[in-house]
């Protein structure tokens, strides 16, 4: 499966602050600018589970973070056009990954 970092809010954590978490957590890097993008319900006739997402640049190496004991991650770098085709293709079909792309492409038109 190929998809953006992503995870749970710790109890009394803002969606800002989750993202740095993660995205340390699990790609080792840290951002410089940070631009909230939007949020959506993930199953809103199944869970209340919102999703906030951010488009990230100036990424640069973070301080080591540790990693969730049960992720078995693989870091791949994947230009954004590059994922565009991915998703056309069927490569990619994780939904925030997709909504991501779609909202990142359109705020940098």
């Amino acid at each position: 499966m190929l998809e953006i970092p992503a995870g749970k809010l710790d109890p009394g954590e803002n969606p800002a602050d989750c993202a740095r978490r993660e995205l340390a957590e699990e790609t080792g890097l840290q951002g410089g600018s940070w631009r909230e993008l939007g949020c959506f319900f993930l199953s809103p006739g199944f869970c209340n589970e919102k999703i906030t997402l951010f488009r990230v640049t100036g990424l640069s190496e973070a301080p080591p973070a540790a990693r969730d004991e049960d992720e078995k991650i693989e870091i791949i770098r994947i230009p954004l056009a590059d994922m565009i085709n991915m998703i056309r293709r069927g490569e990619i079909m994780d939904a925030k990954t997709v909504i991501a792309v779609a909202l990142s492409t359109a705020h940098t038109a």
